[in-house]
């Protein structure tokens, strides 16, 4: 289940999850799919995070627990190295459509016509850093060449126009869209709705 806009499947491959589940599981003493501060502690040491203390401990628990349980579960524990480490999305397994704004698509199409100089459909990777520079992107060499590699899902070198915007978003540290109908009951879309509009004197819908 995606918390706001961080989906773990979107920044841990299968290998990645295999590993946060083994971990989690081993921190999981009772089995009952939720870890206290004390469990999540020992797991964070485990795994080699030893600079955490329990003040800290407490607001990451605070800031991920979107149950108020105190506890953490799987896919809190997720987000929360996510947070921890400030990840970006896996390119390969996100849809860009999710994160880029239409105009943003648009501009980077323009762009990648103007690359695909063989017109293959597709560019080289080498020549993903002139988009980037075009779209005013800025990221370090070695950040973009793990995005590169994660994004080569064929091992050919090229980059198809669906893939570019993946590394685009990526790289850009594009917020995922969020989708207001899993956060608000229908009662209170109606609310906001009446109260949009009674806001919008001139009818134009913005």
């Amino acid at each position: 289940m995606p918390i706001a806009d961080l989906d773990y499947r979107e920044y841990f491959d299968e290998e990645g999850i295999n590993h946060l589940t083994e971990e989690f599981e081993k921190a999981d003493i009772n089995g009952d799919g939720r870890i206290n501060e004390v469990e999540l502690l020992h797991l964070l040491k485990r795994m080699g995070r030893t600079h955490v203390g329990k003040h800290q401990l407490r607001e990451m628990i605070r800031t991920v627990d979107i149950n108020n349980t105190g506890t953490i579960e799987f896919e809190e524990l997720g987000v929360l190295e996510i947070m921890m480490y400030n990840l970006r999305p896996r390119p390969e397994l996100i849809d860009y459509r999710d994160y880029l704004l239409e105009c943003d698509i648009k501009l980077i199409e323009s762009i990648f016509v103007q690359l695909d100089t063989d017109r293959q459909g597709a560019i080289p990777l080498e020549r993903m850093g002139e988009l980037l520079d075009a779209m005013k992107c800025k990221i370090l060499p070695d950040k973009l060449s793990v995005l590169l590699e994660q994004a080569d899902t064929r091992y050919d070198g090229m980059l198809e126009f669906p893939m570019v915007c993946a590394v685009y978003a990526a790289a850009a540290r594009v917020r995922k869209k969020c989708n207001y109908r899993e956060f608000l009951t229908k009662d209170q879309v109606a609310s906001f709705r009446k109260l949009f509009h009674g806001c919008d004197t001139q009818g134009v819908g913005g």
